[in-house]
């Protein structure tokens, strides 16, 4: 019987151990639980920020588009009106000069032909750059030192204007 009755007592003091042995894991699994609820929570708030930062930054990139849209817009307008202008606006004219004349300039004397030439450049530029420009180059040449020689200050200024016009390849 003591037997008994000691068996019974360490069977009770098992059967407590297990008792607290379960009451001690449900807690440890409720705190367990609880922390990993708290974690979740946080980065639920932590999505959320992040998920309002990007509806910001949609917001502001849609009112970007626009207003880059309505600045394309009016530059589109500006750039049709100017193109409506241009094409309204008359053409330079194209200086044409007979031959006889570019012919009767290349086949006289440089020295006499410059003082004719420097008239005929007071008169109408355009004319005399054309004519320059359709003559053969060493005679156009010949021509302008020519100018250059008889009147410095005007000849230079003549020359210069007309390099600018013509370019100096041409």
């Amino acid at each position: 019987m003591r037997i008994t009755i000691l068996l019974i007592g360490c069977l009770s003091v098992l059967g407590q151990n297990n008792t607290e042995r379960k009451e001690e894991v449900r807690q440890n699994t409720l705190v367990d639980i609880q922390a990993a609820n708290s974690k979740l929570l946080e980065e639920k708030q932590k999505l959320l920020t992040k998920e309002q930062h990007l509806l910001l930054l949609i917001q502001e990139m849609e009112t970007n588009k626009k207003m880059i849209e309505e600045k394309e817009k009016i530059i589109l307008e500006k750039l049709n009106k100017s193109t409506e202008a241009e094409a309204q606006e008359p053409q330079e004219e194209q200086v044409t000069l007979p031959q006889e004349l570019i012919d009767h300039y290349q086949s006289r004397d440089p020295s006499v032909a410059a003082r004719d030439f420097v008239q005929l450049y007071s008169k109408s530029p355009k004319v005399a750059i054309e004519l320059i420009r359709n003559m053969k180059k060493k005679k156009s040449a010949k021509l302008i030192d020519t100018v250059v020689q008889l009147d410095p200050k005007n000849g230079t200024r003549i020359a210069s204007e007309i390099t600018a016009a013509i370019g100096e390849g041409n």
